[in-house]
């Protein structure tokens, strides 16, 4: 999301918390007007130097955990699920239990099986939902690596109050926006999966400083 006004981009990378921050005020009316294009296509014709930029991350392994329950939960209700139809489909007529779904993202056809819904529909093709890419990838393909500030998942709150501090805005609590209900992530996980996950976003866990016990 890009706001012109106050010059900063938010990069959402998805299970990130991003979706609790883009509900806040700020986010809402003047980003959403200028949303209508994809931060790599704006700056082919803005120099992004000029705006702040930020970003959350988070543990992968916990983020795989809390991204198959908001799946495996979803129905057609669900706002998002015209977006992720084809994950969710995927999930639910397979029954996947987590480690099938691990393994399913570890899978060289992983992008037959997680990909976007509307990118498939619109032009009959399939490329990976961005849901399952690696976070380091995600800010990469934006034309970002060396941001302003990248907050963390597990430091909400603190790390967001920082991003307001940093754009000049009043601090305001977050809301806890499409929470899964899910036990601590260590438990759903053995060698096999918990190996597969540290192959799979080895990128992030080297870039970021995460490991599997990581808070």
């Amino acid at each position: 999301m890009i706001h012109h006004r106050k010059k900063f981009i938010f990069i959402h990378i998805p299970k990130c918390g991003g979706s609790s921050i883009t509900k806040q005020a700020f986010f809402k009316k003047r980003s959403q007007e200028n949303a209508h294009k994809s931060i790599s296509e704006y700056a082919k014709t803005k120099d992004l130097t000029k705006f702040k930029q930020f970003s959350i991350t988070r543990n992968p392994w916990d983020r795989i955990v809390s991204l198959y329950f908001f799946w495996r939960n979803m129905n057609k209700k669900h706002p998002y699920y015209k977006w992720d139809k084809y994950a969710v489909q995927f999930i639910h007529d397979k029954n996947l239990n987590f480690e099938e779904f691990v393994q399913a993202i570890y899978s060289k056809n992983s992008k037959k099986f997680f990909f976007k819904s509307y990118d498939f529909e619109n032009h009959k093709t399939k490329k990976e939902i961005d849901h399952t890419k690696s976070q380091r990838s995600l800010l990469e393909n934006n034309g970002l690596v060396n941001l302003t500030f990248i907050g963390r998942f597990e430091n909400l709150q603190n790390d967001f109050d920082k991003i307001c501090d940093i754009i000049k805005i009043p601090r305001s609590t977050l809301p806890h926006a499409n929470k899964s209900p899910h036990k601590h992530y260590s438990e759903y996980y053995n060698d096999r999966t918990r190996e597969m996950i540290e192959r799979k976003y080895k990128e992030d866990i080297k870039e970021f400083g995460y490991n599997f016990w990581h808070e």
